[in-house]
Formats: C-alpha cells, structure tokens, sequence
C-alpha cells in the first residue's frame, strides 16, 4: 500500500466522518506527511515498514523529531488511522 493511498484514505473519512475540526485534521496529516519525508523516507516509500514496529514505539520514535517531544491528539489519531489502513 502505497503513502499516496493511505492518506487519500484517511482524508475521505475526514471530510465524511463530520468531525468538529476536519481542517486541523488534515493539516496534521500534512505536517505527518512532510515529517515522514524528512525523517522515516524509508516509511514514507513504503508504508508497510510500520509494521515491523509496534504503534507505542513508532509514536515514541515520532514524537522525538517534534520540539516539544509530545504528540498532539491529532497526531496520535492520524498515527492509530495510519496503521488500521496497514491491517486493512
């Protein structure tokens, strides 16, 4: 499975699921995407590498890129999303 369709994915059910903040959502998901091509390329090319780590360790891992070294609520649901479309 290919970034491309993961995140056509997860922007669909966005805009579907009606949420209160869609925009900040998807703006996350923009800022995982940039943050994946800067510092996991090798997960960015291939999605499926996530699986060779846990979820509680590849947010652990991501959260050490951001400044503040925490995950937003946001990031942490992209993060969850992401890998359900990898079990998928």
């Amino acid at each position: 499975m290919s970034w491309k369709t993961i995140k056509e994915s997860i922007e669909a059910s966005l805009i579907e699921r009606n949420l209160s903040q869609p925009k900040r959502r998807l703006k996350e998901l923009e800022n995982i995407e940039n943050n994946l091509k800067t510092h996991f390329s090798s997960i960015y090319n291939d999605p499926t590498k996530l699986k060779e780590k846990s979820i509680k360790d590849f947010k652990k891992e991501y959260a050490k890129i951001k400044p503040g070294k925490n995950l937003s609520g946001a990031e942490s649901s992209l993060i969850n999303e992401i890998y359900r479309r990898l079990d998928d």
